[in-house]
Order: C-alpha cells, then sequence, then structure tokens
C-alpha cells in the first residue's frame, strides 16, 4: 500500500475510534450527526443517588456541569444531598414529625425547652369573668380550682384544643306561627361550677334567665357559672313552610369538653349585637353533652 493511502487509513479509523467514544455513548444516546449528548440534570443526580441541593458531576460527554438536584419533600431535610429524616425535632410548632419517632412538636422530649412549648402561666380566678368575656369572645377558659384552664383537652402551653361542631335549632308548634323568634342563644354550660360543685339544667332554667330584657344577663353574669361557648344566632324564617322549621346549618368553633349542658333560648326581639332582645319565647337544656373532635352536631329544639 502507497504511504500516502496508509496515513489516510489511519486517519480514518481514528476518527472512528473518536465517535464511538463520544458520539454514540455506550447506553445509545447521541444524533446522526455524531454530536455527544449529555445527561438531563435528573439523570446525573439519579446517577450519584443524590436527592437533593446541587451537585458537581461529569456528564457522558466529559464536561464538569453543577446541577440542581431539587428539594426534600414536606417532612425530610437534605443531608449529603440525600433526603432524610431529621435526627431531633427540628421545628417545635410547624405540626410536622421531622425525626420519625411518632411524636409532634410539642409532644417530642425534643422540643421540652422550646419556649414555644412552655406551659402559660397560671392566671388565678374567682370567676369565669377573671379569665375573659365570654359574651364578646364565644369562648374563654374557664376558672377551676382557682385557675384559668381550658374545659377539656388542651396543648402543652395549656390553651383549649378545639373543633368544629354543628349547631341545628329546630322550631315547632306555635313559635312557628304568626308571631316568630327572631333570636337564639345557645350556650354550652360546663358541668362544673368554680368551687367544683355540679351545674344541672334544673339550676340553670332556675336562674330565670329566659324572661325579657331584664333577665337576659343572668346566666353570663353569675359568678358560678361557666360557660364554655355562648353565641346569638339572628334568625330568618322566610324560607319556612309548616308547623315545623329547621336552621340546619350554624357552626361554631369551640374547645373540647365533657360533659356540659346544652341551653338554648330563642328570644322575640332582633339580635343586639351579642344579646337577645324582647321577651323569651322557649328555653331548652340538655346534659351530659360531649365534644370529641368527631364530627359532632348539637341539636336544641323549641316548642
Amino acid at each position: 500500500m502507497p504511504r500516502s493511502s496508509a496515513l489516510l487509513a489511519s486517519i480514518l479509523f481514528a476518527a472512528a475510534i473518536s465517535q464511538t467514544a463520544c458520539g454514540t455513548p455506550a447506553n445509545g444516546a447521541g444524533d446522526a450527526g455524531g454530536e455527544c449528548i449529555p445527561e438531563s440534570a435528573a439523570e446525573l443526580c439519579g446517577a450519584a443517588n443524590k436527592d437533593c441541593q446541587k451537585i458537581d458531576a461529569t456528564d457522558r460527554c466529559g464536561q464538569d456541569r453543577r446541577v440542581d438536584c431539587g428539594l426534600c419533600p414536606s417532612g425530610k431535610v437534605c443531608k449529603a444531598n440525600v433526603c432524610g429524616l431529621e435526627t431531633h425535632e427540628a421545628n417545635c410548632s410547624d405540626r410536622l414529625d421531622e425525626d420519625g419517632d411518632g411524636l409532634t412538636d410539642c409532644a417530642d422530649s425534643d422540643c421540652a425547652s422550646a419556649s414555644v412549648c412552655a406551659p402559660r402561666p397560671p392566671v388565678p380566678c374567682l370567676r369565669q369573668s377573671d379569665c375573659g368575656n365570654v359574651v364578646d369572645e364565644m369562648v374563654t377558659d374557664l376558672c377551676l380550682s382557682g385557675y384559668c384552664k381550658a374545659p377539656g383537652a388542651a396543648t402543652y402551653r395549656g390553651d383549649a384544643i378545639t373543633s368544629q361542631v354543628g349547631i341545628r335549632l329546630v322550631f315547632g308548634g306555635a313559635l312557628t306561627g304568626a308571631t316568630k323568634p327572631k333570636t337564639s342563644v345557645v350556650r354550652f354550660v360546663d358541668s362544673r361550677r368554680p368551687d367544683g360543685s355540679q351545674v344541672n339544667c334544673s339550676l340553670l332554667k332556675a336562674l330565670g334567665n329566659c324572661k325579657d330584657e331584664t333577665t337576659r344577663s343572668r346566666i353570663d353574669d353569675d359568678p358560678g357559672i361557666n360557660q364554655i361557648f355562648r353565641s346569638a344566632y339572628a334568625l330568618d324564617f322566610s324560607a319556612c313552610v309548616g308547623s315545623e322549621c329547621v336552621f340546619p346549618s350554624l357552626f361554631a368553633t369551640v374547645p373540647q369538653a365533657r360533659n356540659f349542658l346544652l341551653y338554648g333560648e330563642a328570644w322575640y326581639g332582633a339580635r343586639d349585637l351579642n344579646d337577645p332582645t324582647g321577651n323569651c319565647a322557649s328555653v331548652y337544656c340538655l346534659e351530659g353533652q360531649a365534644i370529641d373532635g368527631g364530627n359532632d352536631t348539637f341539636q336544641v329544639t323549641f316548642r
């Protein structure tokens, strides 16, 4: 073979070797033009077994690159570019279990010294009004054993754990006649007095709250009554037809509690802020009620 022909053959062979190394990768990536096609960022991260943040890697085309492997899902943290659980509860108020031990936030001993988990200083009281104004606030702590406390389940700080409940008002008989009530007041009354003695429906009705505007605040002003919840609702009977009218869609966020009295009043006068006006039309009371975090609905029936 002439020298020039041998030289040309060597050049062509070297070019073929170069194309095999780069233009036609081992996994078959490449294009008809013989150009090297590099991996995507996701492919580089997967090949390196990395889940998060940025890494330095060399792609199949021999290029040094810095690629972003993304973020970890909620509840996990990035360590050495790999998503995993924390070794301790890193945030004590995010409602997440970062370390995977089944305990969240203040329930985890890791948060024992966190300020957000510190119990509230005890507030002494003689009556519920020392703990808040239930008429204006609708819910407030109770006065129990000389201190302001949640009525039932509480956080580590002592704040009441609340649930959304439904309140269903049912009116029948003479109350759906020509003259109808315009306001209903619903109370959840704790069965415990501040001094530890018990309240029942007979004692509550005996206060004579359900008469007229001069008596409408006897329950609210009584130092021996603890109210878990209190609210006044304006009533519109325009959509009611027949001898019974139901108001099914009243909702309230209230503290979880057990063994309380469901107490309701219907009033002929319009609502004045959080109070009824006019004369009281009917009263309802039921003992032994509970709110435990389920889908609780409480029916108050007026006849």
